[in-house]
């Protein structure tokens, strides 16, 4: 899913996480690889975007599985 078309709703909280300097290097690489990233916050928020958006396909998955296999 592109969310770089849906409009961003406006961030209200700031959240801070305490990493390690090896963890921070990665982090600073992957946002390398990704070109269109402007900042670490910008990518931090867009991988919560994502796992957000998985956890909830995989929640309704399940509950259509249960549903299905309550049927038979």
């Amino acid at each position: 899913m592109n969310f770089d078309s849906r409009r961003r709703e406006k961030r209200t909280a700031t959240v801070k996480a305490h990493v390690t300097p090896s963890m921070r290097e990665q982090l600073e690489l992957f946002v390398a690889e990704e070109g269109n990233v402007v900042s670490m916050s910008d990518y931090l928020f867009e991988v919560v975007e994502q796992h957000i958006v998985t956890k909830q396909a995989m929640r309704i998955s399940k509950q259509r599985l249960l549903r299905r296999v309550g049927n038979q």
